[in-house]
């Protein structure tokens, strides 16, 4: 009921007409969601919606556009904050399934996306099921960023459509999760993931992190690059920060002298370096 509810909240702003035809989506999609695996579930994101419709002031075209809209994942305040920012690249570290960087591409004006994502399952749905024309713009890397270039060991899960991978096995909750496993995965320093992707031929760059328990190392490694070429490069970055973490990477933030901003009433935090 509360879910119902929610929903639609997030609709009775929209035209008779677009809720008609958003209700029809929703129910369509849950439909799909009752008799289908999660494998087949999350393929069927990227597939079209039954009626194309408007919503918050935007044309909706595939499910995995309706479901962000309808802020089932994230506040709005986390996707406008996306949609309105101005910089030349977007960097979508911890991409899952790529559905931010695909709302990035159709929605932003940045002129290059990267999404990165360590587990091999994660890229190759990406790279399968995104479609073509979402995709024209976006980089997608099967590695991760960490303090430092290595390979690690991934915990992963068979389930495509959930946080399917966490670098930080001793605090996740994958590790008491069924059917996980383990696998060698390749990490580069922001410094080294910078010159491998020739970053340097841009000036502004938007990073959004999402990485499950990994967030020290990566904002370790990309505060010592952008400190070191501070009048040269802008990063803005949004966070998740997860309630256990809260006070360790704070306190990384803090003491590089890092003001940070709530985006809404979830886990998401911005700052700019």
């Amino acid at each position: 009921m509360e879910t119902v509810k929610q929903i639609w909240e997030n609709i009775k702003q929209e035209t008779l007409i677009d809720k008609i035809k958003i209700i029809i989506n929703i129910c369509y999609f849950f439909l799909i969601r009752t008799f289908f695996s999660y494998d087949k579930v999350a393929k069927f994101y990227y597939k079209k919606v039954l009626y194309s419709c408007t919503m918050k002031k935007k044309k909706i075209h595939y499910f995995f556009q309706l479901n962000s809209f309808l802020e089932i994942y994230e506040d709005y305040s986390f996707l406008d904050t996306i949609f309105k920012d101005t910089s030349q690249v977007f960097i979508d570290i911890g991409a899952n399934i790529g559905r931010i960087s695909s709302l990035a591409s159709t929605y932003g004006t940045f002129q290059k996306i990267f999404a990165l994502d360590a587990n091999p399952m994660c890229t190759n749905f990406m790279k399968h099921f995104i479609p073509h024309t979402i995709r024209e713009k976006i980089e997608i890397l099967d590695y991760g960023i960490g303090d430092y270039t290595k390979t690690t060991t991934m915990l992963i899960t068979s389930d495509v459509m959930s946080p399917c991978g966490t670098l930080c096995k001793e605090k996740s909750a994958l590790g008491d999760a069924k059917q996980t496993m383990e696998i060698k995965v390749k990490i580069l320093s922001f410094k080294d993931f910078f010159l491998e992707s020739k970053l340097y031929i841009y000036i502004t760059y938007l990073l959004k992190i999402d990485v499950e328990w990994f967030e020290k190392e990566i904002l370790t490694s990309l505060l010592d690059f952008a400190f070191e070429h501070k009048r040269k490069y802008l990063f803005k970055v949004i966070v998740e920060i997860l309630p256990q973490n809260y006070n360790e990477i704070i306190k990384i933030l803090k003491d590089s002298h890092i003001t940070i901003t709530k985006l809404g009433n979830g886990h998401d935090y911005f700052f700019t370096i």
